[in-house]
């Protein structure tokens, strides 16, 4: 008769599992952005996952499904506290309020983490973590997110391995880190004597790992090559770091800022981040973009039309007399001597710029429930816009984190700008988790990206994933510097999500073979 110790895992009710589960969530915590990779700790990652599956692996898919959800719960709480910044002051519903959707948002984003714990709760044998990594992978793509975070997105800021994005996209490295905390996992268990030493998967873990450091060096050389002959674009991108309510002074403080750089600095373009513009743009056909810039006797439409010699992005609101929704989030292509250009946002963002089935409730219920959010207009196209031999699209705010619409805009373009403003998640690990995701984005499509917020960090993200940018955060600033006006094409950017896609049909392939051929009957 076989050791039962070499084949089955004992099933412990010992409620201090919960421990091993908590440990997992707040070694994620750490080892993501504002302390991951900037206190130097985001090799945390490569163990992070392990007290989890030592407490989950074989425990029952019941228990294991509150381990997971718990490890989740822990996450998403220390990790994401600015999703409750930011409901209150979109919403400015009360504080109890906030807290219960903010306690609606947790259970429902660490939802995979139920199913990642329910699945190793069901693993009959240690080795059973490697058939749960494609599940994971893909479930981490798929899942609908308010924050595409992934596991992976802790090395942004390792240049070899970031570099391998270009190929699989984050779910490369997702599958990577996943796959050293399962081997970690059974060299523990060997050691403890449960199993035999696992060769495959520790010899897999070592080769791919080695693949990708030695890619990545080469790749990294590829890349610097091609910006070494790109053409070079000089930009200025204006932090004014003003109050979210936008108001006339505020544009004269972006004018004074931008016409002192531009005394000692010849530039190409000008970048003001999200609604630094106060007035609105007249978007319905046929009338004159310009109208709603004659209000008062500063005559802002003369500021920004004469003022500056070069051409200008703005953020700003447009209108549209002809639709049910008349505003929306525009950013705005000025060029001396030309008609404007205009780009409305695609993507809006929840419970910022819309609530779902906002519509259905009259408006005098949202009043009472205290809910302030206007509902704005969503663009349906991203035009192209030229600047010298160059063309660029544009991404305002939240647009820019998104695989998938970022991976299209990304497409025919020497390069993309993202205006936003960051204001509403205060000083909160949003800011690095935001910078985190876009150098994993442009790594990804290799598209380099200009980058204006309002509040920082302001700055140009190469197509090697280098982020060159302003020093301060939440203070007025000025980066002047050169963009590498040139994307090259990746297999990611060719075959998108061809790898999570992948690992969740193996998953589903292998459960129905399981079920058709090897259930009891």
């Amino acid at each position: 008769m076989p050791d039962p110790r070499l084949t089955t895992l004992k099933t412990s009710r010992n409620p201090l599992k919960l421990l091993g589960a908590a440990l997992t969530g707040v070694l994620m915590v750490l080892a993501f952005p504002r302390y991951g990779f900037e206190l130097g700790v985001d090799w945390i990652s490569w163990f992070a996952l392990a007290p989890l599956f030592f407490v989950a692996v074989g425990s029952g898919g019941l228990r294991g499904t509150v381990l997971g959800w718990s490890a989740g719960l822990i996450l998403e709480a220390g990790g994401f506290i600015w999703i409750l910044v930011a409901i209150r002051r979109f919403t400015e519903l009360p504080d109890a309020v906030s807290s219960g959707l903010f306690l609606a948002w947790l259970l429902y984003s660490s939802l995979p983490w139920a199913v990642l714990g329910m699945a190793l709760g069901r693993c009959q044998r240690p080795s059973g973590v490697l058939w749960v990594l494609p599940l994971w992978v893909g479930l981490e793509h798929y899942f609908p997110r308010l924050f595409p975070w992934t596991l992976g997105g802790a090395f942004y800021g390792r240049e070899w391995l970031v570099q391998n994005a270009d190929l699989l996209g984050a779910s490369g490295l997702t599958g990577l880190v996943f796959l050293g905390n399962a081997a970690l996992f059974l060299l523990v268990g060997f050691v403890r004597k449960r199993h035999p030493f696992p060769v495959r998967t520790v010899v897999s873990f070592v080769t791919i790992l080695a693949a990708a450091l030695v890619y990545g060096r080469f790749r990294l050389a590829q890349v610097e090559d091609v910006e070494a002959g790109a053409p070079a674009l000089s930009v200025a991108l204006i932090q004014g770091a003003r109050p979210a309510a936008a108001a006339p002074e505020d544009l004269e403080a972006y004018l004074e800022m931008t016409r002192k750089v531009r005394e000692t600095n010849p530039v190409d373009l000008v970048v003001w981040p999200e609604a630094a513009d106060p007035y609105t743009f007249d978007l319905t056909p046929g009338n004159d973009p310009w109208r709603g810039h004659h209000r008062d006797r500063t005559d802002p439409e003369v500021l920004l039309r004469d003022a500056l010699s070069v051409p200008l992005l703005t953020g700003g609101t447009g209108y549209r007399a002809d639709r049910a929704i008349a505003l929306s989030g525009i950013a705005a292509y000025l060029r001396p001597g030309q008609k404007p250009l205009f780009y409305e946002k695609n993507v809006r963002l929840l419970f910022g710029e819309y609530v779902p089935f906002g519509e259905l409730v009259p408006q005098s219920w949202l009043d009472a429930l205290g809910i302030r959010v206007a509902t704005v207009a969503a663009g349906t196209t991203n035009p192209v816009f030229p600047l010298k031999e160059s063309s660029f699209k544009n991404l305002v705010c939240y647009e820019a984190v998104l695989p998938d619409y970022f991976r299209r805009a990304a497409s025919g373009v020497d390069f993309l700008i993202n205006i936003t403003e960051d204001i509403w998640y205060g000083r909160t690990a949003h800011i690095s988790q935001h910078v985190s995701v876009l150098i994993l984005r442009v790594v990804e499509n290799r598209t380099p990206l200009v980058r204006a917020t309002n509040m920082g960090p302001s700055g140009v993200i190469d197509i090697s994933g280098r982020f060159r940018r302003v020093e301060k955060i939440f203070a007025p600033d000025v980066f002047v510097g050169t963009l590498r006006a040139r994307s090259t094409r990746t297999f990611y950017g060719s075959a998108g999500h061809l790898f999570p896609l992948a690992m969740l049909l193996l998953v589903v392939g292998r459960s129905t073979l399981v079920y058709v051929f090897f259930r009891k009957r």
